[in-house]
């Protein structure tokens, strides 16, 4: 898989109009999407060190009861630490 994305990036379009898909200001700060998935949830923690902080974040999270009455569990991150 890792040989189907790695040429990912140079076909993304980077002109100005096409920042607002790979970039968001939260408060004070502006957030910029590295990762580009192709229907692979695990690229953002493969790709960036910075994957587990967000995946335990994810998973301490869990939808709302009146928007999912019938699964309200928590989420289920993909990042699992690395034994070595």
């Amino acid at each position: 898989m890792i040989g189907d994305i790695s040429g990912a990036f140079r076909h993304i379009p980077t002109n100005a109009d096409h920042m607002h898909m790979f970039a968001f200001q939260f408060d004070d700060f502006i957030v910029i999407d590295l990762s580009c998935g192709f229907d692979w949830c695990g690229s953002p923690a493969f790709y960036s060190v910075s994957g587990s902080p967000f995946n335990a974040l994810y998973e301490s999270q869990h939808p709302p009861a009146n928007l999912a009455p019938i699964d309200s569990s928590k989420f289920v991150g993909n990042v699992r630490p690395y034994l070595y």
